[in-house]
């Protein structure tokens, strides 16, 4: 399954979670009807009918007085309405709640954000992880959480979009596994991430809340009535009192009903994606090993993978392993399939080892690895300023995916950051410095225009540090902008909204200081304006508008003159480039053309048409968008910028484009 064929999976579990949500919900309203009906409304007249009729004194069927018992149209859309409007401001509350994304879901778990290894050398294997995973896909950094004092084997990812996206393991994690393991575990997360089961997560919570508010209501009638009845002494208000506890009794029940269809719901929606996230980290590390062996560490540790913390029932459905410590007897309502299955389509054979370990002692926990094990992949060859050998559907064919060739290439691009500006961007004040840093001109009198309006927005201290990196930054490969924009993004998201709205207008003056926006001061300023609202809860959340290629066939042609434009200095030359392009696109004939004007204003509106494409009509732009780069076999810098921008855009997980490995 590639990447546009696990969206509309995603989409279609979407639907399946919107049916079964109106089926549970229906379920609750018949229940509580059920409950209600005898006891409410114009019913004392039917129970008294069902009494002439013991006593033989109406002519009524008991058939009929039953139905009269039961059927009470005022009390149904009573009850609807009711169970509606708890329902629907349950889901909503709770699905606002979670608007600050994967960090806010990982703080309510308990989670403790990592930013750098200072305070504890297993932080930066987890970091490294993470980083090589992220570079490698062509996604931001997610933000990384540990649970402290979790001793489980456990993960998850969380978020709307890869943009706010938080990743969090288990100390547990950080103890027990070598870093092939982590890295598996890893992998399966950033399978979520990739394949869009994070925004299904986070719907899913919100409306499994809207089911189970009743029950939280019936308790809560409970409490407060048990204790008002140790108080009361009216004989009358005692029995108000206890009719109120048999309401609320009630609702307890229903609640409970709720509460299993829940996790019915949890069951049907994420089990086979558990399967497809298992797949696939396989398939980005290419190896069955690592996250085999932390399947089999889960099932040979007592704690096996269980989380303590009070809200993980609730995200259950997310997490890498079941967060109890025994599998649930009715396995057909687990969020997850059982271990030995997971395990057995892995490893054939561990399966049956697995069986043979019940009862055993925990295995002995394996030493965190070391500070060699950061950087234990071999380099890799970048590409960007050299020509390929890459065919276009070689390259879409890799979009939502990772290989060890591209996390090589990650690996080496992490190593060749400088030490100076890596410590920086591991940190929010050397990380914004850092983006200032990036975003002023080489040019030595715009620099100092540049200088001048950050001396008047700009405390001393910040000023300072922008200054005191520059020298690195102007030595610094070009090529390595963009991933170094990627590393210090959590550092960025744990800025204060005030903070994150002043550094987006300074971005702003600087782009704009000489008066017109180049390239690369777009290319940086867009994603980092995207990313960055995404932490101030604005993440995201589109619908499709255009099914079909016709419709947004003039934004997809600006755009391809754009990139036909960076790659070209010649226009002759970008417009024959931009011709071929088009007509790969259309299926018609290369018809030679002058490129379309446009401005940076007219892309950016472009492209967020683009972004309300069907995944099919984005496959088709981004097939195109290749050609064009790769129509002379070279990438520019400027192409595998805007390219970059393109897919993060279009949210389309595009790996850097690498010469493939030879045959």
């Amino acid at each position: 399954m590639n990447f546009f064929e696990a969206q509309d999976q995603a989409r279609k579990a979407t639907t399946r979670l919107v049916v079964l949500f109106s089926l549970a919900v229906m379920m609750l309203i018949a229940v509580l009807y059920l409950c209600l009906a005898p006891v409410l409304g114009t019913h004392s007249q039917s129970l008294a009918s069902l009494e002439s009729i013991d006593s033989g004194v109406t002519g009524e069927s008991a058939p009929e007085a039953l139905r009269l018992l039961l059927w009470d149209p005022e009390v149904l859309l009573a009850v609807t309405i009711a169970v509606l409007s708890l329902v629907s401001l349950g889901s909503l509350y709770k699905t606002l709640s979670l608007s600050g994304g994967g960090a806010k879901i990982a703080e309510s778990l308990g989670a403790t954000e990592v930013l750098n290894s200072l305070s504890d050398p297993r932080y930066a294997v987890l970091i490294n992880v993470v980083e090589e995973m992220a570079i490698a896909s062509g996604v931001a950094v997610p933000s990384i959480y540990v649970l402290e004092g979790e001793p489980g084997i456990n993960a998850f990812a969380a978020g709307w979009s890869p943009d706010d996206a938080a990743v969090a393991v288990t100390e547990g994690a950080l103890d027990q596994l070598n870093r092939d393991e982590l890295q598996g575990v890893i992998g399966h997360e950033f399978s979520h991430i990739l394949n869009g089961d994070m925004r299904l997560n986070i719907r899913l919570i919100g409306v499994l809340h809207g089911i189970l508010l009743i029950g939280l209501i019936g308790q809560g009638v409970l409490r407060g009535l048990a204790f008002s009845r140790r108080r009361s002494r009216n004989g009358k208000e005692a029995g108000a009192i206890a009719a109120m506890m048999m309401f609320g009794l009630l609702l307890m029940i229903v609640g409970y009903v709720g509460f299993w269809m829940g996790q019915l719901i949890k069951a049907g929606v994420s089990r086979q994606r558990e399967f497809l996230a298992d797949a696939s980290a396989v398939q980005f590390t290419r190896s069955t090993t690592g996250i085999a062996g932390a399947l089999k560490k889960i099932g040979g540790l007592f704690e096996g993978s269980s989380v303590a913390s009070k809200r993980a029932e609730e995200a259950s459905h997310m997490f890498f392993g079941r967060i109890g410590l025994k599998a649930s007897w009715f396995n057909f309502m687990a969020t997850h399939p059982p271990l030995e299955e997971r395990i057995a389509r892995l490893d054939a054979g561990a399966a049956a080892m697995l069986a043979q370990m019940e009862g055993v002692p925990s295995v002995a926990a394996q030493p965190a690895p070391g500070m060699e094990g950061v950087s234990s992949m071999a380099s890799g060859q970048g590409a960007v300023g050299a020509r390929l050998g890459l065919r276009p559907e070689q390259v879409v064919d890799q979009v939502g995916t990772i290989d060890d060739q591209h996390l090589a290439h990650s690996a080496a691009l992490l190593s060749a950051f400088p030490g100076t500006v890596r410590a920086a961007a591991s940190e929010p004040f050397g990380a914004v410095a850092t983006l200032y840093g990036l975003l002023l001109d080489r040019d030595p009198d715009m620099r100092r225009g540049q200088l001048d309006m950050l001396a008047q927005r700009l405390t001393e201290p910040m000023l300072a540090e922008t200054v005191r990196l520059l020298e690195t930054l102007d030595a610094m490969d070009p090529s390595l902008r963009l991933p170094l924009a990627d590393v210090m993004l959590p550092a960025l998201r744990c800025l204060s909204d005030q903070q994150i709205k002043k550094v987006q207008a300074v971005m702003s003056v600087l782009a704009e200081a000489d008066g017109q926006i180049d390239l690369f001061e777009f290319v940086l300023e867009r994603l980092f304006r995207r990313r960055l609202d995404a932490r101030l809860g604005k993440a995201v959340r589109r619908q499709v508008q255009f099914r079909t290629l016709r419709e947004v066939l003039p934004d997809a042609e600006l755009c391809l003159a754009v990139l036909a434009r960076a790659g070209h200095s010649d226009k002759g030359v970008a417009a024959a480039v931009w011709t071929r392009s088009v007509a790969g696109l259309t299926g018609l004939a290369a018809v030679d053309a002058p490129l379309p004007r446009w401005s940076l204003g007219d892309l950016d509106s472009a492209l967020q048409r683009l972004a309300l494409a069907a995944p099919a009509v984005k496959k088709q732009f981004l097939d195109a968008s290749v050609v064009c780069v790769l129509d002379d076999g070279y990438l520019a810098i400027e192409e595998a910028e805007l390219l970059r921008l393109f897919a993060v855009i279009l949210e389309v997980p595009l790996p850097p484009l690498i010469e493939p490995r030879a045959a």
